[in-house]
């Protein structure tokens, strides 16, 4: 039996934590709750449990006031986050002058990317066709 169930929570660490947080809210209306004031912020995305189909289950996504200042160096980070209409937000984005790599389509869906302000990658990700999986 996996004892893995699933991914409890996404945590990024960053030397402008409530900045970054305000980015996210602003460009993808993510609503944080300041979970510790000018260190952490943080919300749930909820999901039933794929055992069961009836149980609640949260992912976390925090975003976490470096404890130490962290370099300008490559980071080696990428969030998937799965998505509606990526012609849409990748339009959103543009207009707010946020730089996207070309759109990558394939039968289990649509794909493109941009950087938050850190420069962590982000990968955005239209569902297509999932019966192969």
């Amino acid at each position: 039996m996996n004892p893995i169930t699933g991914f409890g929570g996404v945590f990024i660490y960053s030397n402008r934590a409530e900045a970054l947080a305000k980015w996210y809210s602003e460009h993808f209306d993510l609503q944080f709750e300041e979970y510790s004031p000018g260190k952490t912020y943080g919300l749930t995305f909820f999901a039933l449990d794929a055992d069961d189909g009836e149980t609640r289950v949260g992912t976390v996504f925090s975003i976490f006031a470096a404890e130490e200042p962290l370099g300008d160096s490559r980071r080696e980070f990428r969030m998937n986050f799965r998505i509606k209409n990526a012609s849409a937000l990748r339009e959103r984005l543009e207009n707010a002058g946020i730089e996207c790599e070309p759109t990558e389509d394939y039968d289990y869906g649509k794909f493109f990317w941009a950087k938050d302000p850190d420069g962590n990658r982000l990968e955005f990700w239209e569902p297509g066709d999932l019966t192969g999986f």
